[in-house]
């Protein structure tokens, strides 16, 4: 399977749409609203997809989810080149002392704040839930001069970059990784057994049991990561995954 082809994605995003309810036209306003709200970015919009290739093309890259098992990090770093987090999992990496050279997020795990405070590439995710989030945190972003990319799942052609792949932040990452031609990539904090690690979400404290939308979400993401990891052409290690 060739999982950089975009009518292979149409095809998974429309079925994981059906199980969830989802609408396209939510997706597809989304990322016409990230577009524009990116759109006199101009050379930095360039600039900033060139970093992204610069970082990950090519090299071992290490992606941290946000699962319980994100901990670990630094038992891993150190065979990697490039430390991408997963939206909430850059408080794991902070706090481990890690500071990643990217962070992907839809914008709900991590605060504006949080987000002004990280000096490597953002990249942004429009989908049907976070138009509001859009609206609040990009223009702060941009004010603070950030390099930011944005990415979206629609099938309509718009100036993000549709990264074919993912479905969830930390599964989304992995697949990143792998649009930019990553020699391997690692996946820790990646754990699907139903436990949303303190680090999803900025309003929890301790590890919680999954509620059902999650659970669901659990479900996709630990399919689309078996996907990448033996239907694709890159050498992928979890440390944490439950086969």
């Amino acid at each position: 399977m060739n999982l950089k082809d975009p009518q292979t994605w149409t095809h998974i995003y429309n079925i994981i749409r059906e199980d969830f309810g989802f609408i396209n036209e939510l997706d597809s306003f989304s990322a016409s609203l990230l577009s524009l709200m990116l759109q006199d970015y101009g050379s930095e919009a360039h600039k900033s997809v060139e970093r992204l290739r610069e970082l990950i093309q090519g090299r071992k890259a290490l992606v941290v989810g946000a699962g319980p098992g994100c901990v670990n990090l630094r038992k891993y770093v150190h065979k990697y080149d490039v430390v991408i987090a997963a939206d909430g999992a850059l408080r794991c990496c902070i706090n481990e002392d890690v500071i990643p050279e990217i962070v992907v997020s839809d914008l709900d795990g991590l605060s504006i704040k949080e987000l002004i405070g990280f000096d490597g590439v953002i990249v942004v995710h429009a989908h049907g839930d976070n138009v509001v989030n859009i609206l609040t945190f990009i223009p702060s972003l941009k004010k603070a001069n950030k390099l930011v990319v944005g990415t979206h799942q629609s099938s309509t052609n718009y100036s993000l970059l549709n990264v074919f792949g993912g479905f969830t932040d930390g599964d989304r990452s992995a697949y990143l990784a792998n649009y930019f031609d990553a020699r391997k990539i690692g996946l820790v904090g990646f754990n699907f057994s139903g436990v949303v690690g303190k680090y999803s979400k900025p309003y929890l404290t301790d590890d919680v049991s999954a509620w059902p939308t999650k659970r669901r979400k659990l479900y996709w993401a630990r399919r689309l990561i078996s996907l990448l990891r033996t239907g694709g052409e890159v050498d992928v290690r979890c440390y944490d995954c439950e086969d």
